[in-house]
């Protein structure tokens, strides 16, 4: 396990009806988050680092931009380049929130058990980040009105692309995010998800999106006892500071 240099960001591991709370832990060597207990997923801290690294690949917008055979080559590339120290990236994954088949239907609320709409889940990765670490806000409320304040910067901008920092994670992009995972209703589409909206669909392959990379993490009592005890005592120094 590379050595810990700065944590930026590093919140207390809770506990809420038994069960252990998502929080994005903080930052390990060469820019890489380390990501929850729950889903034991490490992403590049930059959240378009195609923006800045291309990689070599042709076809990235001035932005970061990129249909999904772009996002593939890339993320060979970024592999090929031993990012980080690792050559293990891929794209994100979406899998059935029933852990068996896809419910098509479309929910408007957060955790219900269908897999188009506002899916906080740890099937979907990308969800279970805009929801849990991340605390973006859901499109509707439980009455199906729209939230004022909904997205992952809580300013109710939806289909635009703006960009902010949030906690360790820098340059999130209110758009949608590539996934590998298809979406079998039409051969041309794959899964993404939406973090202008909140929410997870089907779009065309060959409509320009962003790429947020990310690898497994392996998990191991030692690493889980280590990431509690930095946990802990970072919440010491703090409340030390706090009392001087």
């Amino acid at each position: 396990m590379k050595t810990l240099v700065m944590w930026f960001f590093l919140f207390a591991m809770t506990f809420l009806h038994g069960v252990a709370r998502a929080e994005l832990l903080g930052v390990i060597e060469n820019a890489l988050v380390l990501s929850d207990s729950v889903t034991g997923l490490m992403w590049t801290q930059d959240a378009n680092l195609a923006r800045t690294l291309t990689f070599g690949v042709s076809g990235i917008g001035y932005d970061g931009r990129m249909t999904y055979q772009t996002a593939r080559l890339w993320v060979e590339a970024m592999n090929q380049a031993n990012y980080g120290g690792y050559n293990d990236w891929r794209l994100p994954v979406i899998n059935p929130v029933n852990g068996i088949n896809f419910n098509y239907s479309v929910s408007w609320s957060v955790g219900a058990e269908t897999d188009m709409g506002p899916v906080s889940s740890p099937a979907s990765e990308l969800g279970y980040m805009y929801y849990q670490n991340l605390g973006g806000i859901a499109p509707y409320d439980l009455n199906g009105n729209v939230r004022p304040d909904h997205g992952i910067f809580h300013n109710g901008v939806d289909g635009y692309r703006t960009s902010g920092d949030i906690g360790v994670v820098s340059n999130l992009i209110a758009s949608a995010y590539w996934t590998s995972s298809t979406y079998p209703r039409y051969s041309d589409h794959m899964l993404a998800y939406s973090y202008s909206s909140g929410m997870q669909g089907g779009l065309q392959e060959d409509r320009e999106f962003y790429v947020w990379a990310v690898r497994p993490v392996p998990t191991s009592g030692t690493m889980s006892l280590l990431l509690v005890g930095l946990a802990m005592a970072q919440r010491f120094r703090l409340r030390k500071e706090s009392s001087q």
